[in-house]
Order: structure tokens, then C-alpha cells, then sequence
């Protein structure tokens, strides 16, 4: 397993740094029952979730004096070599399974620039990314979900409860975010899913990203791609760790503003205001290619 470990990481591009922290993880991991355990019945029991703190995983982890962050980018990979047979056996090839793994890369990226660890600390995502609900169809990675509030108007339909829908997720693996790319994300979302309801709720559909940033940037362009349907603020400056990195807890005079994004943002938080998120639908016309509010 160490050199499945070692291969996949330089596969996809792992900095040796983190190569190596991982590895002697296992080390660490290998022979634990408990460990070892979870991963051999991931796929046996619905129930095991790695992605909490307090469960079983993080509990390994402390026992082990080992960084729960670190724990889990180590059993995602060990259990990426199982999901390679679960891909193939369902009729996927290994260059689909090897997209879908890339979201790794980038979580653990996220994970080092935020906390200085190699690692995943983001929670609830990866255990549907590894039971193939969960799946990257160009830039934009997507799941399904149902809908349950008060009828709304979409693209010239109206959404009821029961109706299903494709829900988003935007990894910030850097790869261009332009409409080109996202139609063509889209379009394979929908051909994949054979769905054309899709749903974000993200903060990158906060309504005052439209007064802070600039019309022409791929932000607001992917903003109108969705009819919003609602907004809401957080308590905190939480979310800000997606712009800001380990500095997202500086007070915001201190705050990095080497990016146009990141001026916009520092200025809002100086001004007193509040990051926020936003939920939007539209409805994916695959004759024109292009969404409809």
C-alpha cells in the first residue's frame, strides 16, 4: 500500500513535501485495527463516516498523537485504490477515476494554506465523492439533490417539492472559470445525470459580489448564470479562509489585498459589512447550451 501511497501522490503532482508527510503516516497507520477496519468496511457499511471530529477516524488519530487533517488525506488515498475497482466495475474508465480523485490535490492545497498541514480539514464532502454519488464533470463537481420548499419559477417551469435536482460544487483548483468552460461543465452534468434542474448555494453567488467586483470578472458572469432565489450573511469571518488563506482571521486593515478579489473583500469587511452566501437555480437548455432564469 506505501508505494500505491507514494505512486498516486506523484501521480497527481502531490508536492514531495506532502508525499513524504503522508507516507510515514501510514507508517503510523498501518497496523491499526481500527484503521484498518474502516477502510475495509467503507464499502460495506453506509453508516461510517470518517469526515467528522469526535468520530471514529479523528478518534484514531488522536490516539495515535497524528493530525486528524493528515489521518484523513491518508485514508481518502488508501481508499481511492478500492474506489479504482468500484469505478471500473461500475463501467467508469480509469481516466474518469483519475479526474475525480484530482479534487484531493486541491482540498489538501486548501488544508496546507489554511493551517500549515498536509491534509483534508474540510468535512462531509469526500464520503460522497467515495460512495460515487458525488462526481467531476469538467471544472465543476456535482451531486444530486431533492427539493423541498415553496413552488418557484425556473427557465419557464415551475419546481415543486420532490423535484430533483443537480446540486454544484466549485473546487478552487485554479483551472479557468470563464462561461466556455462552465457551459461545457454544465452540458456534461446534464448528459451524465440526464437532469436539467441544477442548484448552488455558494458564496460566490453573495448578492454584493455584484457591488464589489467588477462586472467583467468570472464571478459575477457565473452570478448570472443562476435566478437567486436566497441570500444570508455569516456571524463571522468563517468563510474567508477561501480568499484569504491562514490570514483570514487578521484583522481586516491587515488583510492581504493583492488581488483585485481580495481588496474587494477587505474593504467590505472594513466597512463593517459581512461575507454572505447565496442559493440560485436554472434550468440547462441543452439545443441552445446556455441557462435559463
Amino acid at each position: 500500500m506505501k508505494n500505491y501511497i507514494c505512486e498516486f501522490m506523484q501521480e497527481q503532482s502531490f508536492p514531495k513535501e506532502a508525499v513524504g508527510c503522508v507516507c510515514n503516516a501510514y507508517e503510523v497507520f498501518k497496523d491499526d485495527k481500527e484503521f484498518l477496519f474502516l477502510l475495509e468496511n467503507f464499502y460495506n457499511d453506509e453508516t461510517i463516516n470518517v469526515d467528522g471530529e469526535k468520530g471514529p477516524l479523528f478518534q484514531i488519530a488522536e490516539r495515535k498523537g497524528q493530525s486528524f487533517y493528515t489521518a484523513k488525506l491518508l485514508f481518502y488515498i488508501c481508499l481511492s485504490k478500492e474506489l479504482k475497482k468500484e469505478y471500473l466495475k461500475s463501467g467508469f474508465d480509469e481516466d474518469f477515476w483519475r479526474e475525480n480523485m484530482a479534487d484531493l490535490h486541491c482540498k489538501m492545497m486548501e488544508c496546507f494554506n489554511v493551517h500549515g498541514v498536509w491534509g483534508i480539514f474540510s468535512a462531509g464532502w469526500f464520503s460522497s465523492v467515495f460512495r460515487m454519488k458525488t462526481f467531476t464533470l469538467g471544472r465543476m463537481c456535482y451531486n444530486t439533490g431533492i427539493y423541498d420548499g415553496e413552488d418557484i419559477h425556473i427557465g419557464g417551469r415551475t419546481v415543486t417539492n420532490g423535484d430533483e435536482f443537480i446540486s454544484i460544487h466549485i473546487p478552487s483548483n485554479g483551472r479557468p472559470f470563464d462561461a466556455y468552460t462552465r457551459l461545457d461543465s454544465y452540458r456534461r452534468a446534464y448528459e451524465f445525470f440526464k437532469i436539467s434542474l441544477f442548484r448552488c448555494d455558494s458564496w460566490l453567488l453573495y448578492p454584493k459580489n455584484k457591488e464589489i467586483l467588477d462586472k467583467r470578472s468570472n464571478i459575477v458572469s457565473f452570478m448570472d448564470d443562476f435566478k437567486l432565489i436566497k441570500s444570508y450573511e455569516y456571524p463571522d469571518n468563517r468563510i474567508m479562509w477561501r480568499i484569504f488563506g491562514d490570514k483570514y482571521l487578521l484583522p481586516c486593515e491587515e488583510l492581504p489585498r493583492n488581488s483585485s478579489l481580495r481588496k474587494a473583500y477587505a474593504d467590505l469587511l472594513c466597512r463593517g459589512e459581512r461575507p454572505g452566501s447565496g442559493v440560485g437555480f436554472f434550468v440547462y437548455d441543452l439545443k441552445n447550451n446556455e441557462t435559463l432564469k
